[in-house]
C-alpha cells in the first residue's frame, strides 16, 4: 500500500508528522512526504521517508495555487497512491482535488489547530 502525506511546507512533514510517516512505513507501508522544498527536507529523507517536491505558498496566490493544483495532479497520476492524506489549509484543498481528480481511492484531511474561532475579524 502506497500513502502519500501532503503539506505545505516540509517543516511540517519533519516536526509534526515525522514519527508517523515513519511508524507507517516500519509497519511495511511504502510512504512519501509532498510539500514545497526547504530545509527540513533533509531530515525528512535522512529517516528514510521519500520525498516528493511540489511548490506551494502559504498564501493565497490564485495563479500559484493553479500550477500547484496541476503538479499535485501530476504527481498524483504518476505515483497512484492508495491513500492521500493531505494537511495543513492549502493541500487540504489542492492535494484533495488533485487526488480525487487523479482518482486517488481513499483522500482524507486532518485539520491541525482551529482555524476559525468566536471574536475572529469578519474578513
Amino acid at each position: 500500500m502506497k500513502i502519500a502525506h501532503v503539506t505545505t511546507i516540509d517543516m511540517a512533514l519533519h516536526l509534526l508528522l515525522l514519527n508517523q510517516l515513519k511508524s507507517l512505513q516500519q509497519a511495511g507501508f511504502e510512504v512519501v512526504g509532498i510539500s514545497a522544498a526547504g530545509p527540513d527536507v533533509a531530515a525528512v529523507e535522512a529517516a528514510g521517508i521519500r520525498h516528493i517536491a511540489v511548490p506551494m505558498t502559504r498564501s493565497f496566490t490564485p495563479a500559484a495555487d493553479l500550477v500547484a493544483l496541476k503538479n499535485l495532479y501530476d504527481v498524483m497520476r504518476r505515483e497512484r497512491f492508495t491513500i492521500v492524506h493531505t494537511h495543513t489549509p492549502k493541500p487540504g484543498l489542492l492535494g484533495q482535488m488533485a487526488a480525487r481528480m487523479a482518482g486517488g481511492p481513499i483522500v482524507g484531511n486532518t485539520l491541525h489547530g482551529f482555524y476559525f474561532y468566536d471574536h475572529m475579524p469578519k474578513f
